[in-house]
């Protein structure tokens, strides 16, 4: 009898024992900071931008001219706004709303941004019916701090955004009373896309860098009616397949949690190299030029891609040499 009391009080006590640990144990677990969230976060934020990359390098390439008669000339500086629908941009914003300015942490990293600026420089040159362009842009944290009076993502955040491209268009059909120019185009964009911010917090240094490069080829067809005086409507749709290579890595000294795996002095976390697939959008366009004083000084344009529910905008100022 006295061997089964001191079996059951053993077995009380071990019980009691495990019962402390365990809840012991639940609380270390708590304080460890969860990595594969985070992960999921940075995941999110690198297929929103890479759907945004598309419309906002092709977007650069509206113009109200159209090729036509003798050898021409054409420069302009253009900006541009790639935003979602009114509905997720209001839900992303509520999300960045607690990252950034005092906020850099981690934790609380925006899994999606709801727009994406761009500022381009382009010219072209043509001749009878065919054209060339290039287009160069060139956007970081100081040119929107000045222009804008913040950092893109707050205070302690960098952003690097850099897009060659070249285009040719061709134009099928002169405008000829009612029928209207329509004019066939191609081109191709490479982009270099830079996001990430470094701070101090309460647990140290922490910090998150992303980068993107994205291959972008486009097909158009744009209608333009040219027989009107001072403005030039113009409307057209782009097939466009674009391709985005990403990679990332974040630093923390909090203890960290990784797929089950604790890491109680932080880590430095580097992911592999995600090679993109190539995604199809479709595009519809349209806009206008002006000719106030100079013959197309300004073009206005607007575009929505059906796929990703982006709309854009862009404005224009450009001077034409010769035609």
């Amino acid at each position: 009898m006295l061997s089964i009391r001191r079996i059951v009080f053993a077995l009380f006590i071990g019980i009691l024992l495990s019962s402390g640990l365990f809840a012991q144990n639940s609380g270390t677990m708590d304080q460890y900071f969860d990595a594969d969230s985070l992960n999921k976060q940075i995941d999110g934020f690198v297929r929103s931008i890479y759907n945004f990359i598309p419309d906002s390098t092709t977007l650069q390439n509206m113009w109200s001219y159209v090729p036509g008669g003798d050898v021409w000339v054409g420069v302009g500086l253009g900006g541009s706004f790639t935003f979602k629908s009114q509905k997720d941009t209001g839900s992303i914003s509520r999300g960045m709303d607690t990252f950034g300015a005092d906020n850099l942490d981690l934790t609380k990293f925006p899994q999606a941004i709801p727009y994406l600026p761009g500022v381009g420089i382009d010219a072209r040159i043509g001749m009878n019916r065919f054209d060339v362009g290039m287009v160069g842009m060139w956007l970081d944290e100081n040119i929107l701090a000045e222009y804008v009076g913040t950092n893109f993502l707050g205070e302690g955040s960098y952003f690097g955004y850099r897009t060659l491209g070249i285009d040719a268009r061709y134009a099928l059909l002169m405008a000829k009373g009612l029928i209207p120019n329509v004019t066939l185009q191609a081109g191709y964009y490479f982009t270099w896309l830079n996001f990430g911010f470094t701070a101090k917090t309460n647990v140290g240094r922490e910090l998150v860098d992303i980068k993107f490069a994205n291959d972008t080829f486009m097909f158009g067809a744009q209608a333009t009616y040219s027989n009107m005086p001072l403005i030039i409507p113009f409307a057209g749709l782009k097939m466009i397949s674009s391709r985005t290579h990403s990679g990332y890595e974040w630093q923390t000294q909090r203890p960290v949690m990784i797929k089950d795996e604790p890491y109680l002095n932080g880590v430095n976390y580097v992911s592999g190299a995600n090679e993109g697939d190539y995604l199809l959008y479709f595009q519809v366009y349209g806009g206008f030029g002006l000719s106030l004083v100079l013959e197309h000084e300004l073009t206005f344009g607007m575009s929505y891609n059906l796929v990703t529910n982006h709309f854009c905008i862009n404005l224009a100022a450009r001077m034409i040499i010769g035609n």
